[in-house]
């Protein structure tokens, strides 16, 4: 670019070194290799899992999500086995007929 503005007559030196230029120019900012595994795969991959996938349910079942969902199951079976013999029957007896079904 210096040497361009030396004179207005010369032919223009830095065409003459255009790859090199182009390069060291590009050098600090890498697209080359930053964009290089951004390719049309990646986004269409990325649109398959938004259409596909996407329908609220990462954001019910994200961050927060999982945490009440499981801590609300967690009361629910709190209340269940509060040291109720009947219950502690009934589970006992539910666990060994899908023991046996197993077997």
């Amino acid at each position: 670019y210096l040497l361009n503005m030396a004179s207005e007559n010369y032919n223009m030196k830095s065409l003459e070194f255009y790859p090199v230029t182009l390069f060291s120019g590009s050098m600090w900012f890498l697209p080359f290799l930053s964009t290089l595994g951004v390719g049309p795969k990646w986004l269409k991959m990325g649109a398959f899992y938004h259409q596909v996938s996407d329908s609220g349910w990462s954001e019910y079942y994200g961050g927060q999500g999982i945490y009440t969902s499981l801590s609300d199951f967690s009361k629910k079976l709190q209340i269940i086995q509060e040291n109720s013999i009947k219950v502690y029957l009934l589970m006992m007896l539910i666990w060994m007929a899908g023991f046996l079904l197993m077997i």
